[in-house]
């Protein structure tokens, strides 16, 4: 697998011109994987976004089945911005040396990249625009006739969902339940540098930068000397709950240039690391994802 030759990549107009922006302001800031991925940036061939040969090549918000040094099993996700970046599990983000090594590829291509202190390798399988988990996709490849009055509510349904609405009847939709924060605690330091990070992210990720800056708003700033076990710090190991699935997660909490996906390094400009930053041990938090759904998390461990 190790083919010493780089293989060429290509980017839709809209997506260069964003990424561009994206690793420049990364690599000013000293982050080593902005610079990977404005390297590549640089070296790409960038087409029209209607272009037809894209079909085959990585683009932001392809689902993407790859290996990664053969003999690993295959794995398939969706390469996202980091303010898109919701799931460990199906999601890669963009700045982060996978990402920045998947993005422009076409199938079949193979690329060296550099983490966790070695250089792995990683292969193009397929690339789909599809949610592989979207009802839609389901109901057009299941052979199995539907009705059309069923088929339509299904749709509408599903179109309810990805926009964060539940599914629900006209007598009941009138009610939404008031959702109740918890309180947060920062320390002062840590306040300062993640209010001028929402600042200076707020042109780039301006849903997850309002949301960091919404809460270190209502957050109780104390003195950089308080003792805080047991809340969520920059650089804490949490354990929380998805509330959802129950799935139990172990992330630490970085900034932007110290996040990477396969060391469980959750940045706190992401939907999970900006709900997590200064809650406490038990506590829960109600956060809105990139797709517009609420999702519920809770804090079941921290160590400082």
């Amino acid at each position: 697998m190790n083919n010493s030759s780089i293989p060429d990549i290509t980017l839709p107009a809209s997506d260069h011109h964003r990424l561009e922006r994206l690793a420049q302001v990364g690599a000013d800031q000293g982050d080593v994987d902005a610079r990977f991925l404005l390297s590549e940036i640089n070296r790409a061939e960038v087409i029209p976004d209607r272009a037809a040969r894209l079909d085959s090549i990585v683009t932001m918000g392809s689902w993407v089945t790859f290996w990664i040094n053969w003999g690993f099993a295959r794995e398939t996700r969706q390469l996202v911005y980091p303010e898109d970046y919701t799931s460990e599990r199906t999601q890669i983000p963009v700045m982060s040396p996978l990402g920045a090594a998947l993005v422009g590829l076409k199938v079949g291509s193979e690329i060296p990249f550099f983490t966790a202190g070695r250089t792995n390798f990683v292969r193009i399988e397929s690339v789909s625009r599809a949610d592989p988990n979207d009802v839609v996709g389901v109901l057009f490849s299941n052979h199995v006739p539907q009705g059309k009055k069923l088929f339509e509510t299904m749709i509408r349904d599903h179109q309810q969902l990805r926009k964060g609405e539940k599914v629900m009847s006209k007598t009941n939709r009138q009610s939404k339940p008031e959702v109740m924060l918890p309180p947060i605690t920062v320390m002062e330091d840590e306040a300062r540098r993640l209010n001028a990070l929402a600042s200076s992210s707020a042109m780039l990720f301006p849903r997850v930068a309002h949301f960091l800056a919404q809460e270190l708003e209502r957050a109780s700033v104390v003195a950089d000397n308080s003792d805080l076990p047991g809340v969520v710090r920059m650089g804490s190991q949490v354990r929380y709950c998805d509330d959802k699935t129950g799935e139990v997660r172990d992330v630490v909490l970085v900034y932007p240039h110290e996040a990477d996906i396969t060391l469980n390094r959750v940045s706190v400009l992401t939907p999970v690391g900006a709900a997590l930053i200064g809650l406490s041990v038990g506590h829960s938090i109600e956060f809105q994802t990139p797709g517009h759904n609420k999702r519920s998390l809770t804090v079941v461990g921290v160590s400082n």
